[in-house]
């Protein structure tokens, strides 16, 4: 297959230090938005000079341990080493708050200063939080509630049970990802995998929450939830099929990417030597993984065993339109 690519305009961004995050916001006015830690700039493409003061957010970034946007492009979210989340719609410049996990984070002794990543539905109905790959908290709009500033809702830290296998602490390379989508056959659903090397194998865990009312009540401080759970694994050896597979352990050295109908999770595994770089194409639902080799692509020298540049690791997946994988 054959993609041809033109390039409509480019620039130099005038920072030493690189934006781990390039997004898109807003529907009616669309600007590209650096994102870094807790710093939000707006890129001016035709100088390259960039814009840090967001009038709604300055009071707010400062404090901020995780920044994300929905895949729809319309809302920036974040959450404040509080347990504050902060949701705002670019197009309208609105702000809203959630509250409410700062008291389960404190009643399960868990702190946001370790490694956290914040996933939400295209409406903000519904949030997944992250900590440490271990710690999964559920939040859920009430229906009745839609023009307040501050959203009200149930938080609920989602349960795991002895046989679920998650990352340890020496496992650096361990990566996530999470979707909201809705099913034909399930109903408004989020799946969320995490990856992970294990024993020289790629080990994914998969977690498939269900919203639907006839799902099983979960019940936390009194409060009943009605959603279902459901985890599976998948232990697969690169080894059988890749010769020259020599996992690492280092922070990057997975990324994984889902399409946005949930029913594919593309697997980026970097290794030693970047020309062995491969993608894995795992099915969670049906335990189906497919590999492919993508030949040295953006490695200088792909015959050569000496290149170990992480700038030539894979770095990141997006899925595009019509399911293509842009991998870069």
């Amino acid at each position: 297959m054959k993609i041809h690519l033109e390039v409509l305009t480019s620039t130099v961004i005038k920072r030493k230090k690189p934006w781990s995050q390039v997004i898109w916001l807003g529907k009616e006015r669309e600007s590209l938005f650096l994102l870094d830690g807790n710093r939000v700039s707006v890129l001016y493409v035709p100088s390259g000079k960039t814009k840090r003061n967001i009038t709604k957010l300055s009071a707010l970034l400062s404090e901020a341990v995780c920044l994300t946007s929905t895949t729809d492009g319309l809302h920036l979210l974040g959450i404040q080493s509080s347990g504050e989340v902060f949701i705002w719609q670019k197009d309208s410049d609105e702000l809203k708050t959630i509250c409410g996990l700062s008291g389960l984070l404190l009643s399960e002794g868990i702190s946001l200063k370790g490694n956290c990543r914040l996933f939400s539905s295209v409406d903000c109905t519904e949030l997944l939080l992250v900590i440490d790959f271990k710690c999964i908290f559920l939040w859920q709009q009430d229906q009745a509630d839609l023009k307040n500033h501050t959203l009200s809702g149930k938080w609920l830290r989602v349960p795991t049970h002895s046989g679920t296998l998650l990352p340890l602490p020496d496992n650096k390379e361990a990566s996530t990802d999470a979707t909201f989508y809705n099913s034909e056959v399930f109903g408004k659903c989020c799946q969320l995998s995490i990856v992970f090397n294990k024993n020289k194998n790629v080990h994914v865990t998969t977690l498939l929450i269900h919203f639907d009312k006839l799902s099983q009540s979960i019940k936390q401080d009194k409060e009943d939830i009605s959603i279902s759970c459901t985890w599976s694994h998948i232990d697969w050896s690169l080894k059988n099929s890749a010769i020259n597979y020599e996992p690492i352990s280092m922070q990057g050295a997975i990324v994984c990417q889902y399409t946005h109908n949930g029913q594919i999770l593309a697997v980026g595994i970097n290794q030693k030597s970047p020309a062995h770089t491969c993608v894995l194409f795992v099915s969670p639902f049906i335990q189906t993984v497919l590999i492919s080799d993508i030949k040295g692509a953006g490695v200088k020298d792909p015959a050569s065993k000496r290149g170990r540049l992480v700038s030539e690791h894979c770095n990141s997946l997006q899925d595009q339109c019509e399911h293509n994988l842009l991998a870069s």
